[in-house]
């Protein structure tokens, strides 16, 4: 804040004209009706224009007030005028009224006063982003100026100087970088308006930002610096300017308040001063999650200017890093007979920017490839005739996992409809993703309607060794559940990871710091993100639209959350066409782990009953007021996660095609929680169960994004067996 010296002394200004380069300060107001007045206040200088829907009846009357030393009528005012400009020559007020030719009578006062203060708005920073098109940083920021009045109102026979927010002053701004010296040069004084300016446009020329720039305003030809009217914002008083930068740099700025016409010596000025820091964090590798054996696309977009390179060709080199489990496959067979390896493939750039290779591994672990962008110089033959230039990398980090546990619990409550209809109470989240949370929320046991739905639950987690051991103890996983070791079962290794559980600490303490990007997805048991629409989105939070429809998993790093730049929604769907898979929420837990989907067979051993197709949708829901909403994305997935991946094969299939490998157009996603196999009756120990398609004993679902996978079982079939 800073304060501006006031002199009690009316004095007739001298009307010398507008300053070159200034903007014109105008306001316009349309009359009330009367018994309707309206009271504008405005800094010396300013233009008043009112205007009425008809024209006048005769010449509008104007009434000098408060010490009103003189006025100009610039513009109408006359009989048959619909508008009239005036301006003032002092301190004080001006009244009008008019009558127009229907009959209506219109009022309204004007008051003029000098600058009393200004209020400039508190520094700020930016956290830039990248954008993977345009190559480059970007961020933006605001800041706004608050301009304070002093009027003179006539109380009785004296008269009594009060403050307002006043309009039309001329805001003078300007984008220094933070090397200048606000002291050094004097700048923190109160001076003349157009010498303050003149030293200021001059300290530009060698202080001037670098990297950020004016985007709103009356830009000039040196975009560092722009014209702002106080009130232009439609609160009174107030002016806002915008600006944007496109790498990091912190700035002051400075704004410089004044008339728009000279106001003698007896108003003098003071700058105001601000700053803004624009910053950028190091992107960092976000982990993509698969079970040991799965194929996954490593993909990344380079930009379409690679696509088509002239006089050269523009190839990705794919390097497994030593110590890393796995081995890379190539998309594309040799290109230009550069040798492909199990640690080291060549890929082409395709039409659509991105380059593709796959990586498998057998093994649990963490697996770090490292991507390489080359441009080779070729002859008219597209053959390569001299070395290559590095021009970009990418890294990629894959966790393949084991299984750690499965845990198999029902969900307390029932369907609306007995056994139709939604799951009640819908959004039966556990936030603790360990097998004794979910048991402490969920019932081992429980008597039911036997023609009733009731709930099933699974939840699978896996492991995995990083390149840092965590502290977690050497266990054993009983694999045959019988509750003794043996050698069915095996050992889970002293230091493993777990996810979902461990995903937060993997990203450490000041994840918003260094890892921001591993929240992927949104905290259903809050609701932190919801979509009113439908399951696949948008999803909003309370800062604005998160998840674009419409939201189909698994999470891929091409996603437009991850690479601003890139179109909101960039992947491919076989469905729906490009589609979202991230909804980030700014908390970051075990739900962002993005768990790749893990077959489970629910099988009724004993007893009588069979299983129905639970739709998560009708499970992870809320109602708002009688509005339906979504809390628990994905409620879709692509299966296999890249069209590249053969679906039905004996290392790392699957048992549904979304892309159409079998037959097109293939079964578009895969929403859960559907059946995806019914097998045979019958059991391991030799038992015979009555089975028929539309009465399963044993079938097949695929877990969602956070290990979970659930069926509807029904007691209304095999009643004559004994239990």
């Amino acid at each position: 804040m800073s304060r501006k010296l006031l002199y009690m002394v009316i004095a007739i200004a001298l009307l010398i004209g507008m300053v070159p380069g200034v903007v014109m300060a105008q306001s316009t107001r349309e009359l009330p009706a009367a018994p309707g007045f309206v009271t504008d206040w405005n800094v010396l200088g300013t233009v008043q224009k009112w205007t009425i829907p008809y024209p006048a009846a005769s010449d509008w009357a104007f009434t000098p007030k408060d010490g009103l030393n003189g006025y100009s009528l610039i513009s109408g005012g006359k009989a048959g005028d619909m508008s009239a400009e005036v301006k003032a020559e002092s301190m004080g007020a001006l009244s009008v009224q008019v009558t127009d030719t229907e009959g209506t009578t219109y009022q309204g006062e004007k008051k003029w006063g000098k600058i009393w203060e200004t209020q400039i708005s508190k520094p700020g920073a930016t956290k830039m982003t990248w954008s993977e098109y345009w190559k480059k940083w970007s961020g933006s920021g605001q800041a706004s100026d608050l301009v304070i009045g002093a009027f003179v109102v006539q109380q009785g026979v004296q008269p009594v100087v009060i403050t307002n927010p006043a309009d039309g002053a001329i805001v003078h701004w300007y984008l220094f970088n933070s090397r200048l010296d606000i002291a050094a040069h004097n700048l923190n004084r109160l001076d003349d308006g157009a010498v303050l300016k003149a030293q200021l446009d001059f300290l530009l020329s060698f202080y001037g930002a670098e990297h950020v720039w004016f985007t709103s305003g009356n830009v000039g030809a040196n975009d560092r610096y722009t014209q702002t009217i106080s009130g232009d914002s439609g609160d009174i008083g107030r002016t806002n300017v915008s600006f944007a930068a496109d790498a990091e740099e912190a700035v002051r700025i400075i704004a410089l308040v004044d008339y728009a016409f000279p106001q003698g010596v007896q108003a003098l000025v003071r700058p105001e001063f601000t700053s803004w820091n624009f910053w950028t964090q190091e992107m960092e590798k976000v982990p993509q999650v698969r079970w040991a054996g799965e194929k996954i696309v490593l993909e990344k977009y380079w930009g379409i200017e690679f696509v088509e390179p002239g006089n050269g060709t523009y190839v990705v080199h794919y390097a497994l890093e030593g110590g890393s489990p796995g081995t890379l496959e190539s998309l594309h067979g040799l290109l230009f007979n550069q040798t492909n390896s199990a640690y080291s493939v060549w890929a082409p750039i395709d039409p659509d920017g991105v380059s593709r290779c796959i990586l498998t591994s057998e093994k649990p672990g963490e697996a770090d490839v490292t991507a390489s962008l080359y441009w080779y110089p070729t002859d008219p033959e597209g053959i390569p005739i001299g070395p290559g230039v590095l021009l970009n990398q990418h890294g990629f980090v894959v966790f393949f996992l084991k299984f750690e546990s499965i845990t198999l619990t029902k969900v307390p409550g029932e369907r609306s409809g007995h056994n139709t209809g939604d799951w009640i109470p819908g959004n039966p989240c556990i936030d603790d993703p360990t097998p004794a949370g979910q048991l402490a929320a969920d019932l081992l046991a429980k008597e039911a309607n036997v023609s009733a739905d009731d709930l099933l639950r699974v939840r699978v987690r896996g492991w995995f060794m990083g390149d840092d051991q965590s502290i977690r103890q050497k266990e054993y996983c009983d694999v045959n559940g019988n509750g003794i070791l043996d050698m069915y079962d095996y050992v889970l290794p002293e230091g493993r990871w777990v996810l979902p559980d461990d995903w937060q600490y993997l990203a450490g303490p000041q994840w918003q710091q260094f890892r921001s990007n591993y929240d992927i997805m949104n905290t259903p048991s809050i609701p932190s993100a919801t979509s009113y629409y439908t399951p696949l989105g948008p999803y909003y939070t309370a800062a604005g639209e998160v998840g674009n429809f419409p939201v189909i998993g698994p999470y891929s790093s091409l996603d437009g959350n991850m690479a601003v730049g890139l179109p909101y929604t960039s992947l491919p769907g076989r469905q729906f066409g490009a589609r979202d898979t991230t909804v980030p929420d700014g908390i970051l837990n075990w739900y962002d782990c993005p768990m790749p989907p893990a077959k489970v067979t629910f099988e009724i051993l004993s007893g009588p009953g069979y299983f129905r197709a639970a739709d998560k949708a009708d499970i992870y829901y809320m109602w708002d007021y009688g509005w339906r909403y979504w809390t628990n994305p994905y409620y879709a997935i692509e299966i296999p996660a890249g069209q590249e991946i053969p679906p039905f094969c004996n290392n790392g299939g699957y048992d549904w095609d979304s892309w159409g490998w079998s037959k097109e157009p293939g079964y578009g996603p895969y929403w859960f929680w559907r059946i995806i196999n019914r097998l045979p009756f019958g059991t391991p120990l030799g038992a015979t169960m009555p089975d028929d398609p539309a009465h399963p004993t044993k079938v097949q679902v695929y877990t969602d994004n956070h290990g979970e996978a659930m069926v509807y079982i029904n007691g209304d079939w095999n009643l004559n067996l004994p239990v």
